[in-house]
């Protein structure tokens, strides 16, 4: 019943449907990864948290540790994301940076680190996680930021009255 919930997401609704077949079963790897979801599903993230870390730190889990760290990646980042929707930018910094601890792709976390600097008003912290990101596409194909890193120092450069480096930083958008 609690997938159904899920599925059609009613996470208040699967959340305790999940606990209670955790008490039932409470070695159940997927039952707790499917309670983490409806975790961050429904904004519950410090408890997605806990409970993902219970499972990272138990030795029964280790051959599951890669599921287990990509899913505290996810947690932490939209954590962040909301922390950053509330103008929180402190806050979703810090789960940026946890995220970018677990996560495979690290450009994502450093993007939005780079976004938060500049949101804080800290260019000169802004434009070198976004020249880190550009240092790391060296090494990719893979370039769907470059366009918005371009666009984003561009604009920094222009809030700090630097019309022309602007200028020539738009143009690299274009």
């Amino acid at each position: 019943m609690a997938k159904i919930h899920i599925n059609k997401f009613e996470y208040v609704k699967a959340i305790p449907l999940l606990k209670q077949y955790l008490n039932e079963v409470p070695n159940s790897f997927d039952a707790k990864m499917e309670l983490s979801s409806a975790y961050i599903s429904n904004k519950d993230f410090e408890l997605a948290i806990i409970l993902l870390n219970q499972l990272k730190n138990s030795p029964s889990e280790s051959t599951n540790l890669s599921e287990i760290t990509s899913k505290l990646a996810q947690v932490y980042y939209y954590q962040g994301d909301n922390f950053k929707n509330n103008k929180k930018f402190k806050e979703a910094l810090s789960c940026y940076e946890q995220s970018e601890k677990f996560d495979t792709d690290k450009v994502k976390n450093l993007f939005h680190i780079a976004l938060c600097y500049k949101d804080m008003k800290k260019y000169n912290k802004s434009i070198e996680k976004f020249n880190e990101i550009i240092k790391l596409y060296e090494n990719f194909d893979d370039r769907k930021y470059n366009p918005n890193i371009y666009l984003h120092l561009g604009d920094i450069e222009e809030r700090q009255g630097n019309i022309g480096r602007a200028i020539q930083v738009y143009q690299k958008f274009l």
